[in-house]
């Protein structure tokens, strides 16, 4: 289910203003009309992933596609695998994420051993750079309207990893060493809200390992590059939308 945002926090079912059925009760599948009138906006990842038709992700669900066939004799047990091992991901990368956050934030380790290896890079990173726990955010949500170059204002959401005033990082969790995707550069700079002169890192964790096998920090041309970039995946998206309400 896609992620919503209103005045800076996630916009869930327990919200008052989220959109009811005939009985009143909390709609489990809102659409985007009603998203919108209940004057909240659709997270960053979700945005990008509207228009996203190359690069990471129908890669990435191609490979688990062709690795569920592989495995299986039958489309209907492919598909249940594939389902699965999607399911799967995404929690482990949940898992690793509030673990960090408890570890940083609380100074609770976790049983898990992997992770507590995530949690402990996650602090050498911090350490390295001279970041104070207390002087950053873990979990930020944000909500801004950004006005495109086009002159039209587009609204959206997200949350981030960890921020201060001079940095925003974001973690990924990590199957092998690759190479930083774009849609990662489109989510910095939108939590940035146009910001450039902050630090932007990303930080790749091994899923097997939990240990941080990668860092990578945004160059200034890209970050102007990818903001940009991101007003016109925003309008993009907004155009894809209108043409929705045509058919």
């Amino acid at each position: 289910m896609a992620h919503f945002y209103i005045d800076n926090q996630r916009f869930t079912e327990d919200h008052p203003l989220w959109p009811k059925t005939k009985s009143g009760k909390p709609s489990k599948r809102p659409t985007l009309e009603q998203i919108e009138q209940a004057g909240a906006c659709v997270g960053v990842t979700d945005s990008i992933k509207m228009v996203e038709n190359t690069g990471w992700m129908p890669k990435y669900f191609g490979d688990l596609g062709i690795s569920a066939g592989l495995l299986c004799n039958s489309y209907d047990n492919a598909k249940e695998l594939f389902d699965q091992t999607s399911i799967e991901a995404a929690e482990r990368g949940t898992e690793f994420h509030d673990a960090i956050e408890r570890y940083l934030w609380k100074g609770e380790e976790p049983d898990d051993s992997i992770i507590l290896n995530a949690c402990r890079g996650i602090d050498e990173f911090l350490f390295t750079h001279e970041i104070l726990p207390d002087e950053c955010k873990l979990e930020h949500c944000i909500t801004h309207d950004m006005l495109t170059c086009g002159g039209v204002v587009v609204s959206y959401g997200g949350t981030m990893d960890l921020c201060s005033d001079k940095f925003i990082v974001d973690w990924k969790t990590v199957n092998k060493p690759r190479k930083p995707y774009k849609k990662e550069l489109l989510q910095l700079v939108a939590y940035s809200k146009g910001n450039l002169d902050k630090r932007m890192i990303n930080l790749y964790i091994d899923s097997g390992t939990g240990k941080v096998i990668n860092e990578y920090e945004w160059s200034m041309e890209q970050k102007h590059f990818g903001w940009r970039l991101f007003q016109d995946v925003m309008m993009m998206n907004k155009r894809l939308r209108e043409l929705d309400k045509m058919i």
